[in-house]
């Protein structure tokens, strides 16, 4: 069980990596939301909508936690530091998002609306790490407390 809890980690992990690293050079980039026609990107904005496409490479975060639980914790509960690590992670991609959200992206209906599949499975991804390093911690101090 823990083996799989470990490997789910690691697949969100990556993934949410891989969109932080695939998403600003090849994706067609944020809309604005719904408008009555055909949606409006914001990269074709002359200011500064095309830099929204970057608040996403703080993606790339995650693939500390993602190192982290592969090379040193495998066969470890995750401690209060690796915990740490990933919601410094967490916090720096939501904040990334609020950033993109603030200057004209359109975050959730970019990712299921547009679609960006890519994009919804990392936003699908970043909550479910939390809940599976959680379950990893809660398994290790149940069988600890035996």
């Amino acid at each position: 069980m823990r083996a799989l809890l470990n490997l789910a980690y690691l697949a969100c992990c990556g993934w949410i990596t891989f969109t932080g690293y695939w998403w600003p050079g090849r994706a067609v980039g944020f809309v604005s939301g719904p408008t009555g026609g055909e949606p409006f990107y914001c990269n074709q904005l002359m200011s500064s909508g095309g830099e929204d496409d970057l608040m996403v490479a703080l993606f790339v975060v995650f693939a500390l936690p993602f190192a982290v639980r592969a090379i040193a914790m495998w066969f470890s509960r995750p401690g209060r530091v690796e915990l740490a690590i990933w919601g410094i992670a967490a916090a720096l991609a939501c904040f990334g998002l609020f950033l993109a959200s603030l200057d004209c992206a359109a975050i959730f209906y970019t990712a299921f609306r547009l679609p960006a599949p890519e994009l919804a499975a990392a936003l699908i991804a970043l909550p479910l790490s939390g809940f599976f390093l959680w379950v990893l911690r809660r398994s290790g101090t149940a069988r600890r407390h035996r």
